[in-house]
């Protein structure tokens, strides 16, 4: 994907996450794909993930029985991305999943030829701002903004109730600069942000 400067489920070229497997000699009966980029931790990956029904049910899916995951760092479209790519399969032969109480009996459908799983493979893009996706320095930040920022509400307020006059010309409006404040701390909560695919 970095070599290609692509992040999406079907490459610029038209290959298809199916291709990587075919290419690795990989023969299977369910194959998924999850994809994630922006994340500052594991964790928020999975969380973002489970947030989505498609990944949810890719992570939950009981034919599934190997995956194979991949976090690599790198440049994407001019930008330091992270990028985590998620393969789940069942190889072909490998017997079929029981659920409780029923019983395993062979049937026609359990010979198929190889099918794959695509639907819930390819869900819709989501974002994640949840407290494991940002980073320390984030998460120590946006504290102390948003105090600064209730100081200049408080001093707006104090200045309102006491009808006080305000010298606009040598001291900035405190509440244009708690909004200013309120802005940065979106744009820090942004940065945060992880995206799945």
């Amino acid at each position: 994907m970095f070599d290609d400067n692509y992040w999406a489920h079907v490459s610029p070229s038209g290959r298809e996450p199916w291709d990587f497997f075919d290419q690795q000699n990989y023969t299977y009966i369910y194959a998924g794909e999850n994809l994630a980029k922006n994340f500052a931790t594991s964790s928020g990956v999975i969380e973002g993930w489970m947030n989505s029904q498609g990944h949810r049910e890719n992570l939950l899916n009981d034919n599934y029985t190997e995956i194979g995951i991949a976090a690599v760092n790198g440049q994407l479209e001019g930008e330091d991305t992270t990028l985590v790519v998620a393969l789940y399969g069942r190889p072909s032969g490998t017997p079929p999943v029981i659920a409780a109480g029923e019983q395993a009996t062979p049937t026609a459908t359990q010979q198929a030829p190889i099918e794959t799983t695509t639907e819930s493979a390819v869900g819709s893009s989501v974002l994640s701002t949840n407290a494991a996706a940002l980073t320390w320095a984030q998460r120590a930040t946006l504290p102390v903004i948003g105090f600064i920022a209730l100081l200049y509400l408080g001093q707006h307020i104090i200045i309102r109730r006491k009808h006080m006059l305000w010298d606009h010309a040598t001291h900035p409006r405190p509440l244009l600069q708690a909004g200013v404040l309120v802005g940065l701390m979106v744009v820090v909560i942004m940065s945060g942000q992880g995206i799945v695919l």
